[in-house]
């Protein structure tokens, strides 16, 4: 029988000493890289279910009365999700600001504060936000400023896209 010559697989000192241990450390990183990807794709979204909550939540609050809808947008990503409503209506500021200082209060949701719209010193608007567990409600007027058929106010809920302003209490 004739000995058969086998190639002995390299140590690791021969592999650095050749240089050959680049490509074996560009394999290790890829197959980690390859590994935490797999793993992170695999994980369930919680913006998906948190927008159908968010969604379910809009539906419940009724909009202002007489107030024509413009449109429509719900859409959520991992950490945050938002649901909002764009209305056309003639109402004075005041008259929306009470009805959904009314609405909303029927709903469990917390006035958290109100503020002026501006741009370059100008004033545009306002803005209220509300606050439920962790979720935000912001309505927010352009009456003031606008085209006679763009919006008068937008009425959204969001999670996650301004964690500072409603922080779930212990």
């Amino acid at each position: 029988m004739t000995p058969m010559n086998f190639k002995r697989t390299p140590s690791i000192k021969t592999l650095w000493q050749e240089k050959k241990w680049l490509g074996v450390l560009w394999t290790i990183i890829s197959l980690i890289f390859l590994a935490v990807f797999i793993y992170f794709s695999m994980q369930p979204s919680t913006g998906e279910p948190v927008r159908k909550e968010l969604e379910k939540e809009f539906k419940a609050i009724a909009p202002l009365p007489h107030a024509i809808s413009q449109d429509y947008q719900s859409t959520f990503k991992d950490q945050h999700a938002l649901v909002e409503g764009y209305y056309l209506s003639t109402a004075s500021y005041q008259q929306i600001r009470q009805y959904y200082v009314d609405e909303l209060a029927k709903h469990g949701w917390q006035f958290k504060q109100e503020s002026e719209l501006r741009d370059l010193g100008r004033g545009l608007g306002k803005t209220m936000i509300f606050c439920k567990g962790t979720f935000n409600a912001e309505i927010e007027y352009f009456g003031m400023d606008r085209q006679p058929n763009d919006w008068a106010y937008a009425f959204g809920l969001s999670w996650g896209l301004r964690p500072d302003l409603c922080r779930k209490q212990s």
